[in-house]
Order: structure tokens, then sequence, then C-alpha cells
């Protein structure tokens, strides 16, 4: 855009909306949009000023919705981007008006989810990179756009094409774009944006720590610049999240205790009234609830509470977030109770996942998750206090859990292991025979999905325990022997040396258990030799845990890095996506 070519009014308009951006003074933006219209009303389609209006009035209504999150304001900034494009009157004008285009389609897909505005964006995007050459000064900046809507494509959707489109296109915006260039702050982060998407899909530490350091260099870049923004609380954030990604594989503290204060800066750098604060304050309810793991700081788990609570009352409740927003208050809640056993973490938690499961969530996964959520609080509330309805309710939640989820989706192994213990409980409550055959159905049908192994193992002990109960013997046998054949995979050579030996100790008796309902079977010809298999996995752990990689490190360097990750990610405790630490 060339303001040359700006009569006196639009040259107003747009250093108004130019200055917004650095004091943050919405009486500029306010003032920058009327004028622009004015502009538009007071030109005529032959008039080349006439498209210049329409892109300073799409960018300025852009920037107030990200500022205070009317969806009017990006409505008529879609519309008047539609009318730029169709009066483009240059190539130069055309690739202006297909980018602010494409930018608004993003921001109402990220509202909305409505699959045909993210196609519309990329479309936008691409055609506004395809009609500038490559040597152009925005060419870098349109490629960045191109590359954000095509990672917001797959980060919903998944298709791998798009993944590899977004990567190409960033690095080269980023190769591109000069070091004096003021765009140069969009390009580098869009590039490190996909660095650590790639590293989440592909396993390549080198992508993230790269990610890393492009991200602390954009914060650099951006505290040379005056004012504060919601754009410098954006690279605040997106470097504290990388952190947090790296702590997750490394377990190094300094990157979590780093990312920790890059999220409260983010937080501190835009008005509390500002629609993209809540998402800085989600941000940094995870990060605290994370080291709060770690170190059991009481200011952490009570911060992260406090936290997620004020992003729930900072979402309207139709905002698409606000279901998943109750969730994550759910989560921090119910860790702290797991620590401080207080009543109210617990009750409020359930309060807060019914009203989570009563409303339209962002997607059915995110449906599902709440609901599995909402069983284990229940169940965790009934063990607190001992109400009977509290159980059937538990039941009856995880069971609508597994109805609604798909065969593959990874919580439904959790939630059978879970539901089996629920069942468990009630038939402890009731004496009901039949709840006891439906738990261990459960626990069979748990120990027979793929979940975390560790799960697997747990349900198929429950399965022999409560059928040796009640001396079902050659069931408990199957239960026993279904555990033990899944113990290496549990306690494989990829995985932390400390948590194969805490497995393995937990599950010391598993063999001695086998052989007894062996014999109970009246098994004696198998009794000894299924004591002997059971143990010999044992030992045959115990002599060879070792967890050195350098052989295969000397060999294939990024194979013997994704070992690792492979491992921690086994190590994770799976049922924190719906329960946080036990």
């Amino acid at each position: 855009m060339s303001e040359a070519d700006f009569p006196d009014a639009l040259l107003r308009a747009y250093d108004l909306y130019k200055q917004f951006e650095v004091t943050d003074d919405v009486a500029d933006l306010d003032t920058a949009i009327g004028v622009a219209r004015d502009c538009v009303r007071g030109s005529t389609l032959a008039d080349p000023a006439y498209g210049n209006s329409l892109s300073v009035l799409a960018m300025a209504l852009q920037s107030r919705y990200e500022r205070f999150g009317h969806l009017a304001d990006l409505e008529e900034s879609i519309a008047v981007g539609r009318s730029a494009v169709q009066a483009a009157g240059s190539t130069e004008a055309l690739a202006e008006g297909l980018h602010n285009l494409g930018l608004g389609l993003q921001m109402r897909f990220e509202r909305r989810n409505d699959r045909r505005d993210i196609d519309e964006a990329v479309k936008a995007s691409r055609a506004a990179a395809e009609a500038t050459a490559s040597d152009d000064d925005a060419y870098p900046l349109y490629l960045s756009m191109l590359s954000k809507a095509l990672q917001t494509r797959f980060d919903r959707l998944g298709d791998p094409a798009d993944l590899d489109a977004a990567i190409t296109a960033a690095e080269s915006a980023a190769q591109r774009s000069p070091e004096d260039s003021p765009d140069r702050i969009v390009t580098l982060s869009t590039f490190g944006s996909m660095l650590a998407t790639r590293f989440r899909h592909r396993g390549d530490i080198k992508d993230l720590d790269t990610s890393v350091e492009v991200g602390r260099s954009v914060v650099a870049l951006a505290a040379a610049l005056p004012g504060r923004s919601a754009s410098t609380a954006g690279i605040w954030s997106n470097l504290g999240l990388r952190l947090l990604l790296r702590y997750e594989y490394t377990g190094e503290l300094a990157d979590l205790s780093e990312a920790v204060e890059a999220a409260r800066t983010a937080v501190r750098a835009v008005p509390m009234d500002d629609p993209s604060h809540t998402t800085f304050l989600r941000n940094l309810a995870l990060t605290l609830l994370m080291r709060f793991e770690q170190t059991r700081d009481a200011g952490d788990i009570d911060g992260a509470v406090a936290t997620a609570r004020a992003v729930v009352a900072g979402l309207p409740p139709d905002h698409p977030e606000h279901g998943g927003a109750m969730a994550s208050l759910a989560v921090a809640l119910l860790t702290r109770f797991t620590s401080t056993h207080a009543t109210d973490d617990v009750v409020e938690a359930v309060h807060r996942l019914r009203a989570a499961t009563a409303i339209p969530l962002a997607s059915p996964s995110e449906r599902i998750h709440a609901m599995a959520l909402l069983s284990v609080a229940l169940h965790r509330q009934y063990a607190h206090s001992g109400q009977a309805a509290l159980l059937d309710e538990a039941v009856a939640v995880a069971r609508s859990v597994l109805e609604a989820a798909p065969a593959e989706h990874p919580l439904v192994g959790i939630t059978r292991h879970h539901l089996g213990f629920t069942l468990a409980d009630t038939y402890r409550a009731t004496a009901d025979t039949e709840l006891l055959d439906d738990a261990i159905g459960e626990f069979r049908r748990a120990s027979l999905t793929a979940s975390a192994t560790r799960y697997r193992v747990d349900a198929a002990r429950a399965w022999g325990e409560w059928s040796a109960r009640l001396r079902r013997w050659s069931a408990a046998v199957e239960g026993y022997a279904a555990a033990v054949t899944l113990l290496p995979t549990a306690a494989w050579h990829g995985s932390a040396r400390t948590s194969r030996e805490l497995l393995l100790t937990d599950w010391h008796g598993l063999a001695v258990d086998l052989a007894a309902c062996a014999v109970a079977a009246r098994r004696h010809d198998c009794a000894v030799a299924l004591l002997d298999s059971g143990r010999g996995v044992l030992w045959a752990q115990m002599l060879d845990i070792r967890t050195d990689l350098a052989a295969v490190r000397a060999q294939a360097p990024h194979l013997a890095d994704r070992l690792e990750i492979v491992g921690r990610e086994l190590n994770r405790a799976d049922l924190w996506a719906i329960t946080g630490p036990s």
C-alpha cells in the first residue's frame, strides 16, 4: 500500500490507525474508522483512493475486533475486504485486499469454527502471495500469513500437506525478511511457531531448540518497540509455550521457570478488557499448574486456580471456549483437592463440569473430555463425602462417554479403567454382584483397549483380583496372565530407569498371584510354569535396566531423540488428561 496515493483525510485515518498500534488509545482507532468510512463514502469505484480507503478501513476494523471482540466489527471488515478485492485497480491493491480478507476470514474461523472460512482464508492468503513479486517488500509478510492460515487448518483438520506447506512458507518468509524490516517480528514469530508445530508431530528436538531461540530473538526485537500491545503479549506467550513444551520433554526446571515468567509478562502486556487477555491467562494457569507438579508450592496451585477462574469470568457464556475454560478450571481445582482435600474444591469442580457439559463445546472431542473429567470428579467427591448418588451419576456419565467417543479415542481405555473402579466402589456400597460383574467386564475391556500401558496393566490386575474374590479362578488366571504379559511393554527400555523400577515394584506380586490362582483353578500342571514365566519377565527387566542410547545415537541421532521422546510420552500420566496428578 503506497501512502503517497492517499488523500489527506485517508492519510489521517492511516496515521491514527498506526498510532493506535503504539499507544493503544482506543479513541485514535475509533476516529481512524470514522474517517476511513467517510473516505469510502466520499469516493467512487473509479477513484484511485477508493480501494485504499477500503483497505485502511478493513485493517482498522480488524484491530478493533481484536481489541474488544465485537463480532460486528469482524463481519464488517470481511465485507469491506471483499469490496477491496473487487475494487482493486492494481496488482498491489489486489494483493493487499486479499491479504486483509484472508486475515478476517481466519479470525472468523477461530471464532465460529466454520470450515468454509479457513478454506477461503488459505485461498485468499495464497492468492495474495502469488500476486506479489518475490522481491517486493510485502512478499515475506504475505507468505507468513499464508503459513499461519495453513497451520490453523492443520491444527483443526490434521492434513500433513498443510503442515508441510506451512513450514515451507514460514521458512521462506523468514529468510526473505530483511533485518530492518518492520515485518521481521511477524515472519520470525511465524517461523518459530512452525518449528514448534513440526517438533510436536515429527519429534526432532533440534526444531524445538531452534524455535525457542527464535522466540527469544523475537522478544528482543519487540522490546525495542514503543508501547505494549496484544502482539507483544503474543510474542511472550509463544515463547513461554515453547519453553513449556521443551520442559515436558527434557525436564529442565530452568525452562519451566522461564516459561512462568514469560506467561506472566504476556498477561501484563495487555489490558484486562482485551479479548486476548483470557488466552494469555489460560496459558499462565497451565504453566503454574505444571510447575506445581514439580514444586508442590501452594502458591503455584493457588495461582493456577485463581488464574483459571479469571479466564472463566472473562469469557461470555456463548463464547466457544467458555466450556473448555470451565474444564480447565476444574482440572486445577481437582489438582488442589488432591493436595488439600478441601471440600469446596471438589464441589466446585463438579459444578463447573456439569455446566461445561450442558453447553455446546468447541468440538465433540472437548465434550468427551469434559464428560470424562466430570465422571472422575464425581467419583472423587463420593470418596470424600460418601454420597451414594454421586457414584450413580459417575457411572452414568462414564457410560455416556463410552457411547459418544469413537472406539479409537484416546480416552476410551482410560474411561473404561475408571468406570471399572467406580462400579467396584458401587458394589462395595450395595453388595450388588451384577455391578461387580460389570466392573470386571470393564476391567477386561480396558486391558484390551489401546491406551497407556500402565492403565491396561492396572485394569488387568483388577480383573484378576476381583475374579479371585468371587472365586472365579479361571477368570482370575486370565486377568493376571494379561497383566504379566503387558509388563514388558509397560516397563520398556526406552523409558526412564526410575520409572521402570517404580512400575516393577508396584507390580512385583503379579506372578505369585497368577500362580496361586492357577493352583486354585486346579491347573497344577501349569502353575509353576506360569510362576517362572511371570517372574522371568520381572527379572529380565530388572537385570536389563539400562537407558544408554549412545550406540543408537551414534548411528541414528534422530532415532535416539525420537526414542527418548516416545519414552517420556509413555511415562507421562495419561490420566492427567482428565484428572490431573493423583
